[in-house]
């Protein structure tokens, strides 16, 4: 198997999907479509016009299924933050107010009430939408800390009376949350954007690893002990990953 194109296929102007093509020992050719973008598969004496023409009758079929499938096609498709936009954190939404090309050479932001004041300086659409999305991501994590922290010390103080060391937030794309030796507990800013019960299935998850450092049956069991519908918000996790995020993936 050798991978021979590696790029974002463009649906349209909102939509970019990663799209990989790979040559592998087989007798025909197949496509497929996760949350994570779609895949090519041709066989080795495919040439360049046969891998073309299957790329164009890809492009045309990704685009009827997203279509189809509008769930999917929100995993892909480019984030703006244009005035109108809302962003709900820790269960409280708030609208996004965007204004641009001011005198001002600094991109701030400001909660007034349930709206998000974005200031942000003329900048080429790809730098502002990335900028936007780092500062929002900071911002999220200032508006939950008080509660998130609350949460956090009182589901330990019923639960599990450990000591923790800190609580942080860390926009990360790879996890939810992580426990370290020393007890630190570490809390995704994508979090945030999910509902309550499950941002309190990863903060137990996590607290759970002060008990058990590892992810054995011990572990599971106390996990689910404490929460016995864990399994149900994992599922949404997975399922909605794309919902929880400042980033495009495109």
């Amino acid at each position: 198997m050798s991978k021979i194109l590696d790029y974002h296929l463009s649906l349209n102007e909102q939509l970019k999907v990663p799209f990989k093509v790979y040559k592998e020992k087989r007798t025909s050719w197949r496509i497929s479509v996760t949350k994570n973008g779609a895949i090519l598969r041709v066989p080795q004496f495919f040439n360049n016009t046969e891998i073309e023409n299957k790329i164009s009758w890809s492009k045309d079929w990704l685009t009827k299924q997203f279509l189809r499938k509008p769930t999917l096609q929100s995993s892909f498709s480019k984030k703006n933050f244009v005035t109108g936009d809302s962003i709900t954190i820790i269960g409280k939404e708030y609208i996004i107010k965007v204004d641009s090309g001011l005198s001002s050479n600094r991109l701030t932001a400001k909660v007034v009430g349930s709206e998000i004041h974005i200031i942000c300086p003329d900048l080429e659409d790809g730098i502002k939408v990335d900028a936007i999305a780092k500062l929002l991501s900071r911002l999220t994590a200032q508006i939950a800390k008080a509660y998130i922290h609350k949460r956090v010390h009182d589901i330990n103080e019923v639960y599990f009376k450990k000591s923790i060391t800190n609580i942080r937030f860390k926009y990360n794309s790879s996890n939810w949350g992580s426990c370290s030796s020393k007890s630190n507990i570490n809390l995704s800013t994508r979090l945030l954007l999910a509902p309550i019960p499950v941002i309190d299935y990863v903060i137990i998850h996590e607290l759970s690893h002060l008990v058990h450092m590892n992810h054995s049956d011990k572990f599971w069991s106390l996990v689910g002990s404490i929460m016995p519908g864990y399994k149900h918000h994992e599922k949404w996790l997975k399922v909605n990953s794309h919902l929880c995020d400042f980033r495009s993936k495109a």
